[in-house]
């Protein structure tokens, strides 16, 4: 007989269930209230033939304490007068039981069937078995399921422990990454879960553990250290599934492979995926796969492509995010007054949004007794800071499990900007090598090793259609942990401004008069290096800043560098530095402003022109061949925009170099042009442009605008039918996406109070 425990439900999780269930028995479909404020009324059915039929669910083990609850239900229900009131709870009831819960709502309950307890959930639950299926937690945590991972052989697992078990049970939130990892499973046998630190690699594999032994897998074997584990208790014609966690992690930082280890582990995994009746779950931070990868010569001939999950972010939509949060509160220690910090204003919604959001942060914080290091009054204001934060998360591998090189790569990234080519990250590093001289031996090949090491755990690498590869951080937290590491290593500083290569190394992470978010602010003496360092390579120094290319209808997309020049230099350094403080770099301002080149304008110019005349008494020479050549030059609508900008200062030759009509030509051409280049989720951005151009600069723009919102109307109602082609049986234990998501949320976290 199953028996369910429904302690590792929420209250939201058994309000949720106790809809389905009742939905499918009435045949009716029942509407939510808020949780917290339902007056009585935690599920309603209004269209049933009987009249209004309301629903009480109560989360309770206790049976006086569910009688006690109800009591204080009863003024309630009076008022609203249901004609069928029913009470559903996860507390086991008697005959006895039931009889006084009816003569305590008399006369709404009308039968004691309209009294359902855990026995009565239990059974049916056994009718209605797609229910269970989809109630995942409940599945995983029934006692035939329970059993069998009980009751199956661990070995070499001390943590297989029940206790264990119901805590990540509890805790865990289904998403995307379950489907995909189980989808390799079913067709390679094994499935590599990769990603940072802190992502949930662990979690998730533990559960497809689960999930594996309660559909009668009979042994579960934990790898730790060594692959010879494994093959003590590989068994023939035995269903098997095998752990290797943190794959490669302590070994490899160790030196401590066995001989020959490395192919033993390769042919274990090839001897796995032949094999009908056995799976292996590995787990692995992606740098030391990487590092493997590099270092022995059966990983790197290994195709690791295919049987990779990576679990990052992207796979966690809002309400998981949510429910991930929802989940670590309720099953926490904390007192009342501190989830109250966290309810008041809707401050969760700032830790679901945040854009450092970590399941591990808030686990430490939640579970890890955190929380007890800061008192209630602070207790939100911390856990922000905690995410705004990262070290918990990347500290320890920045310091520790990289090498040296690579952590040079990762701060020259940072100085690069949050998207570079390998080519220019490269060149960025081997001048940072031969003008700092702390790196020895740099070549491609290291910086090649390096690259792997960091891959898919601090970088990504792309490829565009035109082969060009694109070095990004893998998670926005990276950054932050970067500068205030940078703010705490002056070192690191003084060298970054030494070696820079590319121009904007100097100005993208750096503040100068005061302390800017998302920068670190450099010393007097550090603004002198840097000073220095313009006078000395302005010349020398190019830029190094990608820019993203999309055609209509065309999901390829391409990566161009945007245009390095004088305008874009002078630009750069009236926007940060006072050129007063320093006669040379002052003169240096000067002449290049005088002498801009306006034959050689790009598109990219026009907006660090526009930027700078406002802030300089110079005035070019040639000025007046820039708006005569301009039109011919001008790419994009934010060039038009910028071009009338610089036209409004300069007025009087403006108008005395270039006619109306030539102008307008070149306007409207553009527009079209851009119309038809851009991706319908842009064009919003587009149409203000546009709308701009016709309202403020007196542009014939009106078809233009209108073609616009008749494109934008029609992508907004593809989006709206996106889910329609994708049915529940497609995705397993995921909700669909919702309109009302954010009542959703709203409600959830109400249930705490």
């Amino acid at each position: 007989m199953v028996n369910y425990n429904y302690q590792n439900l929420s209250d939201v999780d058994f309000e949720s269930l106790s809809k389905d269930l009742l939905g499918k028995k009435l045949k009716m479909e029942f509407e939510r209230f808020t949780s917290g404020r339902d007056g009585g009324i935690d599920l309603r059915c209004a269209k049933d033939k009987d009249g209004e039929t309301v629903v009480q669910c109560k989360h309770y083990k206790d049976t006086r304490l569910l009688i006690s609850s109800l009591k204080k239900e009863v003024q309630k229900v009076d008022q609203i007068k249901p004609k069928r009131y029913i009470v559903i709870t996860s507390a086991s009831l008697t005959k006895k039981n039931k009889e006084s819960i009816k003569k305590l709502f008399q006369p709404f309950i009308k039968r004691t069937t309209d009294i359902l307890g855990k026995h009565d959930i239990d059974d049916l639950l056994k009718i209605y078995k797609d229910i269970e299926i989809n109630h995942y937690k409940l599945w995983l945590s029934s006692s035939n399921v329970l059993d069998r991972i009980l009751n199956s052989k661990v070995y070499n697992e001390s943590e297989f422990l029940l206790e264990n078990i119901n805590e990540r049970i509890n805790i865990y939130v289904q998403n995307e990454s379950f489907k995909e990892a189980v989808k390799i499973l079913n067709n390679k046998n094994h499935v590599v879960i990769s990603g940072i630190p802190g992502i949930g690699k662990s979690t998730l594999a533990y559960i497809i553990a689960y999930y594996l032994l309660g559909k009668e897998f009979e042994e579960f074997i934990f790898m730790s250290d060594s692959v010879e584990v494994g093959l003590q208790h590989y068994s023939a014609g035995k269903k098997q599934v095998f752990l290797f966690d943190d794959f490669l992690g302590k070994s490899l930082l160790e030196n401590k492979l066995n001989t020959n280890e490395e192919q033993k582990i390769i042919n274990f995994i090839k001897q796995i995926s032949k094999s009908k009746d056995k799976v292996l779950i590995i787990t692995t931070r992606e740098y030391v796969l990487n590092q493997a990868r590099e270092k022995y010569e059966a990983f790197s001939h290994f195709n690791w492509k295919e049987s990779k999950c990576i679990v990052d972010l992207s796979k966690y939509t809002k309400l998981i995010r949510a429910k991930i949060l929802y989940n670590h509160l309720y099953f926490s220690d904390l007192p009342k007054k501190y989830i109250k910090k966290i309810l008041d204003d809707k401050n969760y919604l700032k830790i679901i949004d945040h854009p450092n959001y970590s399941p591990r942060v808030i686990e430490q914080v939640m579970l890890n007794g955190k929380w007890k290091e800061v008192g209630d009054g602070d207790f939100f204001v911390a856990l922000d800071n905690y995410l705004s934060n990262p070290h918990l998360v990347w500290d320890h591998t920045f310091r520790i499990n990289i090498s040296e090189v690579g952590r040079v790569i990762l701060l020259i990234l940072l100085s690069l900007g949050e998207t570079t080519s390998s080519s220019d990250l490269y060149s960025a590093v081997e001048s940072y090598s031969e003008q700092v001289g702390k790196i020895k031996e740099f070549n491609q090949i290291e910086f090649k090793k390096a690259l792997k090491e960091l891959e898919d755990t601090f970088i990504v690498l792309n490829k565009d259609i035109n082969n060009l590869v694109v070095v990004q951080f893998q998670n926005p937290s990276i950054q932050d942990f970067l500068l205030n590491f940078l703010k705490e290593n002056n070192s690191y500083r003084k060298d970054i401004i030494q070696g820079a290569a590319f121009f904007n190394q100097l100005f993208t992470i750096f503040s100068f008069e005061e302390e800017i978010k998302g920068k670190t602010q450099i010393s007097k003496i550090e603004l002198k290096e840097l000073i220095a360092k313009i006078v000395r390579d302005y010349n020398q120094m190019g830029r190094s800043s990608l820019i993203k290319v999309v055609h209509k209808n065309d999901k390829n997309s391409y990566w161009i560098n945007r245009t390095e020049s004088d305008f874009y230099k002078i630009s750069t350094i009236l926007k940060n530095i006072e050129t007063g403080s320093d006669i040379k770099l002052e003169k240096l301002v000067k002449e290049k402003i005088v002498n801009f080149d306006f034959t050689t304008i790009k598109s990219d110019d026009l907006s660090h022109l526009t930027s700078l005349i406002y802030k300089t008494d110079e005035q070019p020479k040639n000025i007046k061949d820039f708006f005569k050549d301009a039109p011919h030059h001008i790419n994009w609508v934010s060039d038009i925009e910028n071009y009338y900008e610089v036209a409004t200062v300069y007025e009087d030759i403006f108008e005395s170099s270039i006619t109306k009509e030539e102008l307008k030509n070149v306007v409207n051409q553009v527009v079209n042009e851009e119309i038809q280049s851009t991706s319908p989720d842009d064009c919003d951005s587009l149409l203000e442009k546009v709308e701009n151009l016709r309202d403020n600069f007196a542009c014939e723009l009106d078809e233009e605008a209108d073609e616009l919102k008749e494109i934008i109307h029609q992508f907004e109602e593809h989006e709206n039918d996106k889910w329609s082609d994708i049915g529940p049986d497609d995705l397993p234990g995921l909700e669909p996406a919702r309109d009302d998501e954010e009542d959703v949320i709203a409600d959830m976290f109400e249930s705490l109070r």
